[in-house]
């Protein structure tokens, strides 16, 4: 069985840190403790929310569905769902992929049983994914609101700059 790794943060300060080796260690394994042969490794920092502006997450499905065949790829494999997609739209294409490639998704975590009760489990999970993207942006636009209504501007000071509290 030949896979497709995939390992994702969010932001270039996580890629600074370990979570990129840490999923790829685990990823290995567990390919390697199941017998299966890496095709291709994908390593990626974006964001799982926004679904069409994925532009790794793009070039890795359309890669899998090209040479899903001819690679003899039969999964994609990630640490788990939430570092392949936190947006239903992009759930329900890589189940797409099983229908018209017959690559299915494989987790070192959140694996998913056969059939109507693991579907139900992968949907469940896919929306818990979103409903943590959807309220994360709320909460920091919340956050952001507040900071300038006590006089603060909305972000980090300019370059050349200071960030202090200059109001006491």
């Amino acid at each position: 069985m030949n896979v497709v790794i995939w390992a994702r943060v969010s932001s270039r300060e996580q890629r600074e840190g370990y979570s990129i080796d840490a999923q790829l260690r685990a990823n290995r394994n567990k390919a390697e403790k199941a017998g299966w042969s890496v095709a291709r490794e994908f390593v990626v920092v974006e964001s799982a929310k926004r679904g069409a502006e994925r532009t790794a997450f793009n070039h890795m499905f359309k890669w899998v569905k090209a040479n899903a065949k001819r690679e003899k790829i039969t999964a994609i494999l990630a640490h788990k769902l939430d570092r392949v997609c936190r947006n239903m739209r992009d759930a329900v294409r890589l189940q797409e992929l099983e229908d018209s490639c017959g690559v299915q998704l494989a987790f070192v975590e959140n694996q998913f049983g056969p059939g109507a009760a693991g579907a139900l489990s992968f949907n469940v999970m896919a929306a818990v994914a979103q409903y943590y993207s959807d309220n994360l942006r709320s909460e920091v636009i919340k956050g952001l609101d507040e900071k300038v209504r006590q006089g603060w501007p909305p972000g980090i000071a300019p370059y050349g700059y200071l960030n202090v509290d200059d109001r006491n």
